[in-house]
């Protein structure tokens, strides 16, 4: 048996088809950052920058087309990160991007190990360190790990 034309108009349609909907601009929706390493997410320049600083050579930053090319610049930021206040900038910089494309949680990583030496840092400095700085920009970021 087929539907009726009457049956068939009295179905409402779902919203996602209604011709009323309207598309939401992402811009202006709040965002969260999951399992943020902050390595991942250092800016190009400032890669180039304390790379030099260092004398270091940088893989070129133009996308990630595969993995290979994302560890090359991951294990390149980590490399580069050679004092307190490289990992301060760092942050620093991380979350203000963040906070500028409309992020309310951020759930940072950063990878230890490979900090360990260099920075003298431990899971509990770390925490320390990131504790201070969400205690400082208050306001900014409403939740946080």
């Amino acid at each position: 048996m087929t539907p009726s034309a009457d049956s068939a108009s009295s179905t409402p349609a779902p919203p996602f088809a209604s011709p009323v909907a309207t598309a939401r601009d992402l811009a202006h929706l709040p965002k969260a950052h999951l399992h943020l390493h902050l390595e991942g997410g250092m800016r190009p320049g400032t890669l180039a920058e304390l790379a030099g600083k260092y004398g270091m050579a940088v893989p070129v930053v133009s996308g990630f087309g595969s993995f290979p090319v994302f560890a090359d610049m991951y294990l390149a930021a980590c490399e580069v990160l050679r004092s307190p206040e490289d990992l301060q900038r760092l942050i620093d910089e991380t979350l203000d991007d963040a906070v500028a494309a409309g992020a309310t949680y951020i759930e940072p990583a950063l990878f230890v190990p490979h900090h360990r030496e260099r920075l003298a840092l431990t899971s509990r400095c770390w925490r320390s360190r990131w504790m201070r700085w969400l205690r400082h920009r208050r306001g900014q970021v409403s939740r946080h790990r």
